[in-house]
C-alpha cells in the first residue's frame, strides 16, 4: 500500500484539491492534519472514503483525517475517532492485520504537561493494539528528529534539527520496539515488531 500525509489547515474548502492531489500521487491512504472539520463520522467521496475526528464541543481548531482509498473500504473493520488529534483504523490486507493512526501532534511550545498526556496518551493507544499487528503512525508530529547514521529511527537525510517533540518520538519507538524484540526473543513468535513512523 502506498501512504502519505498532508497538513491542510482547513479541509473544507481544500476537499477536492486533497482527493484529487492523493489520487494523481497514487495514495492507498492519505492522512490529513489540522482539517478544521467540525464532528466525527466517515463519508464517501469520488475515489476515497474519508474517517475524520474533530472536537465536538468548540469551534474546530485541530482536526485530523484518514483518507482510505475505496477499493480498500471493505478491508477496514473498525475505527475510532480517539481524540481531535488521533483516529485509528483496524485494517486486514492480505491477511496483514494493520492499525494506522492518524495523528496531528501538538505543538512543540505547547505547555510540557500537555505535551506529556499527548504523547502518554498515544502510548497508552499504541499499547492497547497488542503486539500482533502492525502499526503505522502517519500524520504532522511536530517533530523534529535529526539526522543520525546509527539509528534505527532516524536516517542519514534529514536536517540537522531536533526538538523536544522528536526526542519524545524517538523515546515512544525504542521502548515500544524494544520490549516487543525482548518478547519475541523470550517466547512469542508471533508477535509483529513493526512500528512505523511516516510523516
Amino acid at each position: 500500500m502506498s501512504y502519505g500525509t498532508s497538513n491542510v489547515q482547513g479541509l473544507t474548502r481544500k476537499i477536492n484539491e486533497v482527493m484529487i492531489e492523493s489520487k494523481n500521487l497514487k495514495l492507498d491512504v492519505a492522512v490529513i492534519t489540522e482539517t478544521k472539520k467540525k464532528g466525527q463520522g466517515s463519508e464517501s467521496m469520488g475515489q476515497y472514503d474519508p474517517f475524520y475526528s474533530v472536537s465536538k464541543d468548540r469551534r474546530a481548531q485541530q482536526g485530523v483525517s484518514v483518507l482510505i482509498k475505496r477499493n480498500l473500504r471493505k478491508h477496514v473493520h473498525s475505527w475510532e475517532a480517539i481524540s481531535e488529534r488521533t483516529i485509528k483504523i483496524n485494517m486486514t490486507v492480505r491477511e496483514n492485520r494493520i492499525t494506522i493512526f492518524g495523528v496531528y501532534g501538538i505543538n512543540d511550545d505547547s505547555l510540557v504537561n500537555v505535551k506529556e498526556k499527548f504523547f502518554e496518551d498515544l502510548n497508552n493507544e499504541i499499547t492497547k493494539v497488542g503486539k500482533t499487528r502492525e502499526i503505522i503512525i502517519l500524520g504532522d508530529l511536530n517533530c523534529r528528529l535529526g539526522k543520525s547514521t546509527d539509528s534505527q529511527v532516524v536516517g542519514p537525510y534529514r536536517k540537522d534539527t531536533k526538538n523536544n517533540n522528536g526526542n519524545r518520538l524517538i523515546t515512544l519507538w525504542y521502548v515500544y520496539i524494544g520490549a516487543l524484540r525482548r518478547e519475541r526473543a523470550a517466547r512469542a513468535p508471533s508477535v509483529v515488531c513493526a512500528l512505523h513512523l511516516l510523516f
